[in-house]
């Protein structure tokens, strides 16, 4: 064994200790701009950043769980096991984690969908759907999204992909949230 890497390896551990026990403000900023290091999320670091230390884990999460993405509309339920598995409001992990999240991007196919999102991400900013087998909703699921939108602070973002043309839906989302100030 070389004694050079046996050094450089020592020096690296120490060093990597060290960064272990920064300060909370020095993590933040490291984070944040390791974050988008590449122009886009980088979730493979802040999934490892999370592991380093109990002092890492929430910077890490509390960016990992800013943009939640939604996209797969094959397995059915994804909605609720995500929310029921990661953002469990039940419980003190679930009620942290959720309220990280401002901005989620979702296939929908029902007004439930939505309503099960607005319950567990109370300060949620931008809702981005993708709207599947949905022409409009009902007055009963459109009093639904009001119930539901009414407790939690109100959206301020709406993006609507896969609409019809004559679909009321975003009509109808904009009924639901008339706070909403970019589309």
């Amino acid at each position: 064994m070389n004694i050079g890497h046996l050094t450089a390896g020592c020096q690296l551990i120490d060093c990597f200790l060290q960064m272990v026990h920064l300060p909370v403000e020095l993590v933040i900023k490291v984070l944040e701009e390791a974050y988008y290091i590449t122009g886009r999320p980088d979730r493979h670091t802040m999934s490892a950043c999370s592991l380093v230390s109990l002092n890492w884990t929430e910077a890490a999460q509390r960016l990992l769980f800013h943009t939640v993405q939604l996209s797969s509309t094959a397995r059915r339920g994804i909605i609720e096991s995500f929310f029921n598995d990661a953002c469990n409001r039940s419980t003190e992990r679930g009620r942290r984690l959720s309220n990280y999240v401002r901005r989620i991007t979702l296939p929908i196919g029902t007004a439930h969908d939505v309503i099960t999102v607005l319950n567990h991400c109370p300060h949620l900013y931008e809702l981005q759907v993708s709207v599947h087998g949905i022409h409009q909703f009902s007055s009963e699921e459109i009093s639904s999204l009001k119930m539901a939108s009414g407790e939690y602070p109100t959206i301020r973002a709406l993006t609507v992909q896969r609409c019809g043309v004559q679909s009321p839906v975003l009509y109808q989302f904009l009924d639901v949230w008339p706070s909403v100030q970019f589309l």
